[in-house]
């Protein structure tokens, strides 16, 4: 569940809402979802991503509102690049 409380000094109610995380989600920290959003599998939010519509499987979100940058195999395949040529943890 989530809530939405910049209806209420308005209209005196504050907006309840269930919010769906699918499988495989990553919710950075400082992320926000809004009500009766729906994260699909395999998503990554970035830090500080808020989520004000649904978002599709397979891609990568970022920003404020969040806005999608590239898909989750493009995002794989830039980092191992990066982890292959530069130092990197295993």
């Amino acid at each position: 569940m989530a809530h939405d409380a910049s209806t209420n000094n308005f209209l005196n109610y504050t907006k309840i809402a269930y919010v769906t995380i699918c499988n495989n989600a990553l919710i950075d920290s400082q992320s926000m979802i809004l009500p009766n959003d729906e994260m699909a599998n395999n998503t990554t939010i970035g830090k500080r991503g808020m989520i004000t519509k649904d978002i599709h499987s397979n891609n990568v979100y970022v920003g404020n509102s969040a806005e999608f940058i590239c898909t989750i195999q493009e995002y794989i395949g830039k980092n191992k690049s990066l982890m292959e040529n530069g130092p990197s943890m295993e």
